[in-house]
């Protein structure tokens, strides 16, 4: 599976940054990930933009696995993931941590593992939804 591309949308009359987008959808866009209660992912960021942008993950603790350098234009044009470079570790200070905020670097793919579980008291009835802000 590709990782959710991290882009931005710039201003057309000077080029500001109105907006960083994930998977090119808005804050108002249909849901499009469906973690299931005590399963845990691994979700991958490339960040195709020019900055540092923090990443974060409502309700879910979360690490960094790594981050590796990627040909953002191909990826942009294409959809071809192809590597630059060998995977680096997380920084010092992330692990082993539990994070819910974390950099994505620009023209990296940085990898999470996390662990959806629901808040500690709560018990749910056979057939009942929750959702993952």
């Amino acid at each position: 599976m590709l990782p959710a591309p991290l882009t931005e949308m710039d201003r057309p009359s000077d080029g500001y940054t109105m907006i960083g987008l994930l998977d090119q959808k808005h804050w108002d866009d249909p849901i499009g990930e469906d973690p299931k209660a005590g399963t845990t992912e691994i979700w991958s960021f490339a960040n195709t933009t020019g900055d540092v942008h923090p990443m974060h993950l409502h309700l879910v603790q979360f690490q960094v696995l790594n981050r590796q350098p990627f040909d953002t234009k191909t990826y942009l044009s294409t959809g071809k993931l192809n590597f630059t470079n060998i995977p680096i570790p997380p920084e010092s200070s992330e692990r082993p941590a539990w994070k819910d905020t974390i950099k994505t670097y620009a023209g990296y793919v940085t990898r999470v593992i996390a662990r959806f579980d629901l808040p500690s008291g709560v018990v749910p009835t056979p057939g009942e939804e929750f959702r993952y802000v």
